[in-house]
């Protein structure tokens, strides 16, 4: 029954912030069925395993210095689901190691607002969406 739960549109949100994590809920349930917030790393990866969501949204503050490691835990948990990480740094580099190191797209916590739903929707169409830098204006990103 698990499984279920992941194709029946699940998202996992680890975001540290109460407030902005109440504001993607209210975006999210406009896509999904269940909608889990968590506020921290181990209940992010406690989650993953249970829940097998379609997508996990990642703070990239809650890596605390490894993301990597962060990332391959849930890479293991939930090797099907698509991973979003929200950072607030703008620079093309730090969007370019995410995807780097296994995330399917990165998304500037400024542009929230405008651009979840967007990257929400090619995540779950199978694309690779990679991440869009505003104000670098240039793309960074996976290729299809």
């Amino acid at each position: 029954m698990a499984a279920m739960i992941g194709t029946a549109a699940s998202v996992l949100v680890a975001e540290g912030h109460p407030g902005l994590a109440e504001g993607m809920r209210g975006l999210l349930e406009t896509v999904f069925d269940c909608v889990v917030i968590v506020a921290d790393a181990r209940s992010l990866t406690e989650s993953a395993g249970r829940i097998v969501p379609a997508l996990v949204i990642v703070d990239l503050a809650l890596g605390r210095g490894d993301i990597s490691g962060l990332l391959q835990r849930l890479r293991d948990r939930c090797p099907g689901s698509r991973v979003l990480v929200l950072g607030a740094y703008e620079e093309p580099s730090v969007a370019a190691l995410m995807i780097r190191l296994g995330a399917d797209g990165f998304l500037v916590t400024r542009d929230i607002a405008s651009g979840l739903l967007p990257m929400v929707d090619a995540l779950l169409r199978g694309e690779h969406p990679g991440a869009h830098v505003p104000d670098a204006g240039i793309p960074v990103g996976k290729a299809d």
